[in-house]
């Protein structure tokens, strides 16, 4: 079988996640420390990736360009999870009210939002889109869907994902083996010399 590869990247920093609010779909600048970070893998990722692909709002179209991909496709099925109610709200406060609540388990209160079951289906929807295609995929998304979506890759229900975190500009790497999906990478900055990275994607 010919190597197979996914490379899921958050978007960089923007005020919203440097303030610790919950952001969904509202459509946020990257920050001026955000522009720094996607720029860093512009060393390390045009060389080794076969195809890319963002989410359409701007953290993550403008992370896709300043990493070294203008022409990533624009795929709308890569958008953040849909919060509903918590868009905007600070996460610490609505927790400490809330012990116990995760969005992966739970959803956004009241019924708004995203179910967890059709964040699952919509994962499930980007896998089958890359089912014909070998080598090194990149992803250009957001934290809460692509955690959703290394779950899903991996055959582990999306509740499990609330036990890892990425940060802005951090990646994760899958990669099919002939037993199926594996987690080969998590949370690695940019930092990281591309010899390390391309030894992860062997």
């Amino acid at each position: 079988m010919t190597s197979r590869h996914l490379l899921l990247l958050r978007h960089g920093e923007t005020e919203s996640s440097r303030s610790g609010a919950f952001t969904g779909r509202a459509d946020h600048p990257l920050t001026d420390s955000g522009r720094v970070q996607a720029s860093a893998w512009a060393e390390v990722l045009p060389p080794i990736v076969d195809r890319a692909r963002t989410s359409p709002l701007r953290r993550a179209s403008e992370t896709a360009t300043l990493a070294g991909f203008r022409d990533a496709v624009i795929a709308p099925s890569l958008l953040e999870w849909d919060l509903g109610v918590l868009e905007g709200r600070p996460a610490d406060g609505f927790r400490a009210a809330n012990p116990g609540w995760s969005v992966f388990t739970d959803g956004p209160p009241e019924g708004s939002g995203e179910s967890v079951d059709q964040v699952e289906s919509r994962a499930a929807e980007v896998l089958s889109t890359l089912a014909d295609r070998d080598g090194v995929t990149l992803l250009v998304s957001h934290g809460q869907f692509l955690r959703a979506l290394a779950f899903t890759t991996l055959g582990i229900p999306v509740a499990h994902a609330k036990a890892l975190s990425l940060g802005p500009c951090r990646m994760g790497i899958l990669t099919q083996r002939p037993s199926g999906w594996s987690l080969t990478g998590w949370n690695l900055p940019a930092e990281m010399a591309a010899a390390t990275i391309l030894e992860r994607l062997t």
